[in-house]
């Protein structure tokens, strides 16, 4: 079973990804967050596999929080979540330790794939962004 973190400032897309991830029976939500410092506190009190991380909070950026998470709990895996498309920030999320980069106009199968891709202790970007890597 895969425990998973949220973090976003809006309650609307937390209760969507929950709702979205309890469709898969080996996917479970620990715990969720509206801000980083918030985030932070409960990480501590929670045993999660894999973080779902805003890349645009109210306290803190998304960004901030992916390196305290690391420093904090360096196996931890972090997928960044973000309206911003990929070729303005995953690049630099991944340099800073993020696991995966995906946006809020996704599809749930992209999250899923995400999700059992950094589990698998990979890296996940989109195909599109990877092409543009190339």
């Amino acid at each position: 079973m895969t425990r998973i973190f949220i973090v976003d400032d809006h309650v609307l897309i937390r209760e969507g990804l929950k709702k979205i991830l309890r469709t898969e029976s080996d996917l479970t939500i620990v715990g969720e967050a509206q801000c980083g410092n918030e985030a932070l506190d409960k990480l501590d009190k929670c045993n999660c596999d894999v973080l779902i991380l805003d890349i645009a909070l109210p306290d803190k950026s998304g960004l901030e929080i992916l390196k305290e998470v690391k420093d904090q709990h360096p196996k931890m895996h972090v997928i960044i979540l973000s309206l911003y498309p990929e070729e303005r920030y995953a690049l630099r999320a991944m340099k800073d330790g993020a696991d995966g980069y995906i946006t809020k106009n996704g599809a749930a199968e992209e999250l899923f794939l995400a999700i059992r891709t950094v589990m698998a202790g990979k890296k996940y970007v989109s195909p599109t962004f990877t092409q543009e890597l190339v």
